[in-house]
């Protein structure tokens, strides 16, 4: 019987073994290696070697590894917050605030927060107090890596409740107010097996509501915010 080329006879034993090779699972999950290949001992001398690159390239593949971003974290929050009212923000200026908050992180892509602020001002014998309470979405890519510190990048958006008082300490009298609406997320968190640090800039939009003598009014009391982030796993 005439026998065939042996480069026919190479790519035949190759069909073959793709086949009637069941697949094995690799030490990542993933299904890359066919046991035929690498095992393959045929008798074409020469044409053994299209076998092998074939082989030890698939053997060395591995995944790229990812970290869980499943866990819960308590957050400690320290910034600055600007009105983007022009009256309110040229007489206090930026004001200082210092926040607690819980953040859940559901899955590899979303997170959930509740964060909860104290906002002080003083300037010309007026005393400012907002207590904002946000609740909030993030949504961000799996991290990836195995490295100690993980870079997380993230958008968001939730809804605010605000508490806001102003005192006249020349006059001993306090306005007060309530205040509902939304706000947007930016942000980046280095995430390490023991904490994580972020930084983070807010916009805000919250029309507040105000009772005084004259009747009731209310305008927006949101602004800008930018803080910095100290998460601790619980």
């Amino acid at each position: 019987m005439r026998r065939l080329p042996g480069s026919l006879r190479a790519i035949a034993a190759l069909l073959s073994i793709t086949f009637f090779c069941s697949a094995a699972n690799a030490q990542n999950g993933d299904r890359l290696l066919h046991p035929g290949l690498l095992g393959y001992c045929g008798g074409i001398e020469n044409e053994v070697i299209l076998a092998i690159p074939a082989a030890s390239g698939q053997a060395f593949v591995e995944a790229q590894p990812y970290y869980s971003a499943a866990r819960s974290e308590l957050n400690f929050r320290l910034g600055n917050f600007h009105f983007k009212r022009d009256g309110l923000d040229d007489f206090y200026g930026g004001v200082p605030f210092v926040g607690i908050g819980l953040t859940n992180n559901n899955s590899d892509n979303f997170s959930g927060r509740f964060a909860m602020d104290f906002v002080f001002g003083d300037e010309q014998g007026l005393s400012l107090f907002i207590l904002p309470m946000k609740f909030s979405v993030l949504f961000h890519p799996p991290l990836a890596g195995d490295s100690s510190v993980r870079f997380k990048p993230y958008l968001g958006t939730g809804f605010d409740l605000n508490f806001i008082s102003e005192t006249d300490d020349w006059e001993g009298q306090d306005l007060d107010g309530w205040g509902a609406g939304i706000h947007f997320l930016v942000g980046v968190e280095a995430v390490m097996d023991e904490y994580s640090l972020g930084l983070e800039f807010g916009y805000s939009a919250v029309e507040t509501h105000f009772d005084t003598w004259q009747g009731s009014v209310s305008f927006d009391t949101g602004g800008l915010s930018i803080l910095f982030n100290l998460g601790i796993p619980l």
